[in-house]
Parts: C-alpha cells; sequence; structure tokens
C-alpha cells in the first residue's frame, strides 16, 4: 500500500531538508529498491524513526524528492515558445553548464534511469516523465517518435557524460549533441 506524504511546507525543518538530500542522493545514484532507509538516516545525521515521523514511511519520501527532479525544467509553455531550435539550445546549455559534482547532485535523466523500472517506484517515475518531459517535447516536436527519440539521445548523451566523470563537455560535444538532437527532432514526416 502506498502512503502518500503531505507536500512539505516552505518553512521545512532543517531534519526533513537533510533526510530529503540524502534520500534524493541516495535513492537517485543507487536507486529505491537498494537504498535502506538505516542508509539514509545515516546520511542524514538523524534516528531511523524520524522518517516514519516526518514522510510515513520509505515510499512516501521517496515521493516527497520526485518534485526535486521535475523543478529544473521550463514549464510546458516556456517549451512552447522556446520551439524546436530554442529546445536543442537548451539541452546543450544544461550539458554544457559547469553543475559541479555530479554525485551530489544527480540529474532527473539519471533518476528515471535509475528508478523507471522500480516494481515499486517505476510507475510513478515513468508517469511523471511522461507528464513532465514527454508531452512537453510531443508539443514542441510534433510527433511522438520525434519526442521518443529526442528523450533517447538525451539518456544516451548522459550516460556518456556519467562514463566520463572528470571530463568537461567540450565544444565538439556539443556540435555532436546539436546533430543527433535535430536529427531526432526531424524524424519521420513534417509535423502537420
Amino acid at each position: 500500500m502506498a502512503l502518500t506524504a503531505q507536500p512539505l511546507l516552505p518553512n521545512t525543518s532543517s531534519t526533513q531538508q537533510r533526510l530529503l538530500e540524502a534520500a534524493r542522493h541516495l535513492f537517485w545514484t543507487r536507486g529505491y529498491s537498494n537504498v535502506p532507509l538505516r542508509d539514509i538516516a545515516r546520511a542524514a545525521g538523524v534516528d531511523v524513526a524520524l522518517i516514519g515521523r516526518y514522510f510515513g514511511n520509505k515510499e512516501g519520501l521517496f515521493t516527497q524528492t520526485l518534485p526535486q527532479a521535475f523543478d529544473v525544467l521550463p514549464e510546458p509553455e516556456t517549451l512552447q515558445k522556446l520551439g524546436r531550435d530554442g529546445l536543442i539550445d537548451f539541452v546543450i546549455d544544461v550539458f554544457s553548464s559547469d553543475t559541479g559534482d555530479q554525485q551530489a547532485a544527480p540529474s532527473v535523466v539519471d533518476m528515471i534511469a535509475i528508478n523507471g523500472q522500480d516494481p515499486d517506484v517505476g510507475a510513478r517515475v515513468v508517469a511523471m516523465q511522461r507528464r513532465h518531459i514527454h508531452s512537453p517535447l510531443v508539443a514542441v516536436l510534433g510527433s511522438d517518435a520525434r519526442a521518443e527519440l529526442f528523450w533517447a539521445v538525451i539518456i544516451g548523451c548522459c550516460v556518456t557524460q556519467n562514463s566520463q566523470s572528470g571530463h568537461s563537455f567540450s565544444t565538439q560535444n556539443a556540435a555532436m549533441l546539436r546533430h543527433m538532437l535535430q536529427s531526432a527532432a526531424s524524424f519521420g514526416p513534417p509535423a502537420p
């Protein structure tokens, strides 16, 4: 049975915030099913019982980390205003920007890849991905197939970038990514 935790208020306690940050890092880098609550409590420096007090259970805590994953994305209306070329520029800018320590701030793509197939939370993760990423991509690119290919290019780039930790995203990488995104965005018959 899934417990839905209440949304956190702006004045979230520092204990709750530490739990959320530890959970986000561990869930998003190791996967929901691979993270015991004790590891989260230890990383946050609190007693494991506080997870139940603040979030109900493990799934409630995970649920509270999900909105943070999608907060980094522009609103669908903003994406539509960007159009196809602006969307491609946005993605390249995200990869090209100096994001600092990837382990401290795992990406939404990493979170989806790691947790999307989880038997307990995968359906929720995929539903949010469809709502917050896939549907806006379809609106901008004009087809389901283009949106799927565009997303596949982004996932592939994330995997490649993660495997090259410590290496910056070069101008050559940006040019290759632009080419792949443009190809995905114009795949198939012209949009109506």
